[in-house]
C-alpha cells in the first residue's frame, strides 16, 4: 500500500513570495508618495495662509493711517483742523454780525429817531439839527451796507481764484467757505482721489496688500536664478498706479523640470468715496443772495435818509414865525423828511432781518453726503467731516496651483505627471479699531478678524 506524505499547505513557493514583496514595495511607494504630496500641499497651504494674513494686515494698517489722518484733520488737536478753523470763523462772523446789529443798525435807529423828533418850523436851527441827524443816520446806513459787503464782497463767484490775493477782494464768508472746501478736497485727494492711479493712501494700501501677498506666498523658495529675474520684473510691474481693486494679479512660471506653477493674489478694499459732511443750514447761494439784498436795502436806506436830510434842510428856509403861521409857509412837517425817514427805517429793518437770517443759518447744522469731489458741495459751507461711509475692512485672497513630479514605474513602463490639489486661502482684516472720525479720535488700527 503506497505511503503518502502530508504536504505543508501553509508554505509559499518562491514565486509567491516575490509577488507579495512587490505588492508591499508598491504600497510603500504609494504611501510615501501620498505622504510627500500631503506634506507639500500642507506647506503650500501654510504659505498661502501667510500670504493672505500679511497682505490683509499690511493694507489695513495703511488704511488705518488714512482714517486716523482724517480724524486728526477733522477734529483733532492740530491748529489746522476743521474744528479749530471753524471756531475762528464763527468768532469772526459773529463779531461782524454783532457789529452790524448792535453798533451800525443801533446808531442808525438812534439818529433816525432824533431826526423825526424835531419840529421843522419851530426855528431854523431846529430844522438844521433834524437835517444833520438824518444825514448822520444815512452815514450809519452806508456803514451798514459796507459791513454786509465785508461779509460777502463782490468777488464771491471768483473766490476760488482770488484766495491767495493780498487785497480784500473776498468777503469773510466766501473766503472761509472756500478754505473749508479746499481742506475737504485735500482730504479726499490724500485718502482716495477719484482718479484711479493717483498718488493716494488707498492705492498705496492696495499696493502693499498685493506685494505682501506675493512676497509671503513661498514663490521665492521654488524659483531658479532665471525665474528669480522674471519674478523681480513681475513685482516691479506692480505699482500703485497699475493695480486695480479686486483685480487678480498672477505670476506663472515653468521650472527646470517642465512643471507649471501659478500663484494669484487678490486684494479688495472698498473705495473711499462717500463722505458725510456736517454743513451749515445756510447754503452759499442763499447767503449770497440775502446779504446782497441786505446791502442793497441799506444803500437804499442811505439814499432815502439823505433825501430826508435835504428835505429837513429846506425847512430852514421858512421864516421864524408862530407855529400856527408856520404851516402857511411850510406845507407840513412830513413834507420835510419824516415820511422819507420812515421809509428809510423800513428799509434798514428789512436789511437787518436778512442779516439775522444769515447769521441763524450759519449757526444751524445740516448734513450733505458727497460721493465724488465734483459733487455740488460748492454750494455748502462745510463745518467738518461727520463720517466716512466705509466697511473699514480689507479682504485678501491667494490661489496656488503646482504640478508635481512624475511617477515612474520600476521597469520604466509608467510615467505619469502629478498635479497637486489647488490651494486657496483668504483673510479679512479690520482697521476700525476704536477710531471715530467726527470726534477726532485717531484710534483706528489693524487686526485680523477672519482667516481661512
Amino acid at each position: 500500500m503506497p505511503i503518502f506524505k502530508k504536504q505543508n499547505r501553509g508554505r509559499f513557493h518562491s514565486t509567491q513570495t516575490a509577488i507579495v514583496f512587490i505588492i508591499i514595495i508598491a504600497v510603500l511607494i504609494a504611501i510615501t508618495f501620498v505622504t510627500v504630496n500631503i506634506g507639500k500641499v500642507a506647506l503650500d497651504k501654510t504659505y498661502s495662509g501667510n500670504a493672505t494674513d500679511s497682505a490683509a494686515l499690511s493694507a489695513a494698517s495703511a488704511m488705518a493711517y488714512a482714517f486716523n489722518y482724517v480724524a486728526n484733520v477733522n477734529a483733532g488737536n492740530d491748529n489746522n483742523t476743521f474744528k479749530k478753523n471753524w471756531d475762528k470763523f464763527k468768532t469772526a462772523y459773529t463779531n461782524l454780525f454783532n457789529n452790524a446789529k448792535n453798533n451800525l443798525y443801533a446808531n442808525y435807529t438812534k439818529y433816525s429817531t432824533k431826526a423825526k423828533g424835531h419840529w421843522c418850523c419851530i426855528g431854523n436851527d431846529v430844522a438844521v439839527n433834524a437835517s444833520n441827524d438824518a444825514k448822520t443816520a444815512a452815514n450809519w446806513a452806508q456803514k451798514y451796507a459796507k459791513q454786509m459787503n465785508e461779509l460777502i464782497k463782490q468777488a464771491w463767484p471768483e473766490s476760488k481764484s482770488s484766495l491767495n490775493q493780498s487785497g480784500n477782494e473776498i468777503g469773510a464768508i466766501p473766503n472761509a467757505a472756500q478754505q473749508f472746501e479746499n481742506s475737504y478736497l485735500k482730504v479726499r485727494e490724500t485718502v482716495h482721489d477719484d482718479q484711479d492711479g493717483q498718488n493716494d493712501i488707498y492705492h498705496d494700501a492696495l499696493y502693499l496688500g498685493y506685494m505682501y501677498n506675493f512676497n509671503n506666498s513661498g514663490i521665492s523658495h521654488r524659483l531658479g536664478k532665471i525665474d528669480q529675474k522674471m519674478y523681480s520684473a513681475f513685482l516691479q510691474s506692480i505699482t500703485p498706479e497699475t493695480i486695480t481693486n479686486g483685480e487678480p494679479e498672477t505670476f506663472t512660471w515653468v521650472d527646470g523640470a517642465g512643471r507649471v506653477h501659478t500663484v494669484t493674489a487678490i486684494v479688495i478694499i472698498d473705495p473711499v468715496h462717500t463722505y458725510e459732511l456736517q454743513t451749515t443750514k445756510g447754503k452759499r447761494p442763499d447767503i449770497k443772495s440775502k446779504l446782497l439784498q441786505a446791502k442793497e436795502l441799506a444803500t437804499q436806506a442811505e439814499n432815502t435818509a439823505s433825501q430826508a436830510s435835504d428835505k429837513y434842510a429846506s425847512a430852514a428856509q421858512c421864516p421864524d414865525m408862530p407855529v400856527l403861521e408856520c404851516f402857511s409857509c411850510c406845507p407840513g412837517i412830513n413834507s420835510y423828511g419824516t415820511d422819507l425817514m420812515n421809509d428809510a427805517d423800513t428799509l434798514m429793518q428789512q436789511a437787518n432781518n436778512l442779516a439775522e437770517e444769515v447769521r441763524a443759518s450759519l449757526n444751524a447744522d445740516d448734513t450733505f453726503t458727497s460721493t465724488q469731489k465734483t459733487d455740488t458741495h460748492e454750494n455748502e459751507i462745510i463745518k467738518h467731516i461727520k463720517d466716512i461711509k466705509h466697511n473699514r475692512q480689507v479682504e485678501s485672497y491667494n490661489f496656488q496651483f503646482h504640478m508635481g513630479g512624475p511617477v515612474k514605474g520600476m521597469r520604466g513602463d509608467i510615467d505619469i505627471s502629478t498635479i497637486y490639489p489647488p490651494v486657496v486661502s483668504d483673510s479679512t482684516a479690520s482697521f476700525a479699531g476704536n477710531g471715530n472720525i467726527e470726534n477726532g479720535q485717531a484710534s483706528h488700527d489693524a487686526s485680523l478678524v477672519a482667516a481661512n
